[in-house]
């Protein structure tokens, strides 16, 4: 392939700013389910079951959706999926519009959403990769990940003000992105797909993903690393919302805290391609647990609440380019007809953790207070950072 700027290449530039849409409307509507369904029953509990349906979906669909995108034409499994997604969700919008809206249909959709999205992630994986040139794969996962962090930023705040607005609006909002992706998929012209795709039983090829993954020294070792690091980072939002609360932040300043947090990580994806091309691996894992060691421990010392928000951004700077490091070792290095399971079981087993930490970091919340919480947290990234440098796989990756 010729090596054209990536913002001159027409295919790339199509994918992206169609993901990006696609990505925002996710977001949106990532707020509005349990808020809709907060306000059909009214119970709390049943508003948390949309994200564990939405996870667990993932969860079960991850690793048979990497087998199905190396084994089916993937423009057409993307097409699909978008196709699948703008009649689910749009489904919901009508029905709130008619007033016909149920519990029983908001988690079908969310199983349906759920289920499309993730078969929707590999086969998008292997199509960036078939339409920028090998040295540029690098640069355009990295700026996949801007797009995730700037929908993650807007989307939830603009959810809220369209659920506001109308309860239908956020979902109508999420299906017209599909259907902006789905133009954007058709206009792909770059075969997605060899010719000649694995044979033999359909469920055969199930794990071996996993199996190329474990043979990879260093994708092993920062996969494992991840994981360990998946425990924390997704607890260290509870964390935080509990020290301003003690520290007398209002919801409204709490909602600036993760706001600036999310700024923080949209700052870090913009400046991943460029941390990528100039540290070794080892630097950008090593940097990504010692600066959230250090934001950890410098909680203790700061009392403003806005300095929570400074510092989350702090924490946060550095994970796209973990993220954008993982999947372009994996992109540049994975066969092809490989490459759907493998960017699933990367994934499966980096996020394999992430349940447990927020119920482990509230029962220590519970028991020993924020103060002590902190400190354990921050002995625990300074032990990863420690971890990242001894281990030779990673050091030599």
């Amino acid at each position: 392939m010729v090596e054209v700027p990536l913002r001159h290449n027409r295919e790339f530039t199509a994918l992206w700013a169609g993901q990006t849409v696609s990505a925002f409307g996710t977001s949106v509507a990532g707020l509005a389910y349990p808020l809709l369904v907060l306000a059909l029953t009214g119970s709390p509990a049943a508003a948390g079951l949309v994200g564990s349906v939405l996870a667990a979906t993932a969860f079960l669909t991850r690793l048979p959706a990497g087998l199905i995108a190396d084994r089916v034409d993937r423009k057409r499994l993307m097409l699909a999926c978008d196709a699948v997604r703008a009649v689910a969700v749009g489904s919901i919008g009508a029905a709130v519009l008619v007033d016909r809206v149920t519990l029983a249909h908001v988690m079908l959709v969310a199983v349906v959403d759920g289920a499309a999205g993730t078969l929707f992630a590999p086969a998008e994986a292997v199509a960036v990769r078939r339409v920028v040139a090998p040295a540029q794969v690098r640069d355009a996962v990295a700026r996949g990940e801007a797009r995730q962090q700037l929908a993650a930023l807007v989307g939830p705040a603009t959810g809220g003000v369209l659920f506001g607005a109308g309860r239908a609006l956020p979902f109508l909002v999420d299906a017209l992105s599909y259907a902006v992706s789905f133009a954007a998929v058709c206009t792909l012209r770059t075969p997605l797909t060899d010719p000649a795709r694995p044979g033999g039983r359909v469920w055969a090829g199930l794990g071996d993903g996993v199996r190329w993954l474990w043979r990879q020294p260093f994708l092993r070792a920062v996969t494992l690393w991840l994981a360990a690091a998946g425990v924390l980072y997704p607890a260290m939002g509870l964390v935080t919302l509990v020290l301003a609360r003690e520290r007398g932040a209002t919801a409204a300043a709490v909602g600036l805290v993760f706001t600036a947090a999310g700024a923080g990580g949209l700052a870090g994806a913009l400046a991943a391609p460029w941390l990528l091309r100039r540290l070794p691996p080892v630097a950008v894992v090593v940097g990504y647990a010692s600066t959230a060691a250090a934001a950890t421990w410098a909680m203790l010392a700061v009392d403003p609440v806005w300095t929570l928000g400074v510092l989350g951004a702090v924490a946060f700077f550095p994970v796209p380019a973990v993220n954008a490091l993982v999947l372009s070792h994996v992109a540049l290095d994975v066969p092809d007809a490989l490459h759907g399971r493998v960017v699933s079981a990367t994934t499966q087993l980096t996020t394999l953790l992430h349940p447990v930490g927020p119920g482990v970091v509230g029962l220590l919340l519970a028991a020993t207070g924020a103060r002590a919480t902190v400190m354990v947290c921050g002995v625990l990234f300074t032990v990863l950072a420690i971890a990242a440098l001894a281990n030779r796989p990673m050091r030599t990756g």
